[in-house]
């Protein structure tokens, strides 16, 4: 019989490193400048604090951020609409940092 897999275990099965998560933000990233939904690069910065284990999941976050947990939590739901500076917090927390490339 086939075993069922929820996604927090193919997360944890393939986000394996920094270096996954940091593929993970990048291939979010690209996708929200392609089709303008933030909602992707939304739930890729919540489960790359998830994956992270110098982070620990939210409450670490919002510990390194100084953003309330709850508000974390609001801002990186699909309907989050959080602003740069929170958005520059968050990657900076996580250990990435936001760059510009010129359009192709």
């Amino acid at each position: 019989m086939k075993q069922n897999r929820n996604f927090n275990d193919l997360v944890n099965e393939h986000i394996t490193s920094e270096k996954d998560v940091g593929i993970l933000l990048q291939a979010t990233l690209e996708d929200y400048s392609i089709t303008g939904d933030k909602s992707e690069f939304l739930a890729g910065l919540k489960l790359a604090s998830q994956c992270l284990e110098n982070i620990k999941g939210i409450s670490g976050l919002a510990k390194k951020t100084g953003i309330n947990r709850q508000h974390l939590y609001d801002m990186l739901s699909p309907k989050g609409n959080p602003s740069f500076i929170n958005i520059a917090k968050i990657t900076k927390a996580l250990g990435y940092e936001i760059t510009i490339k010129q359009h192709k």
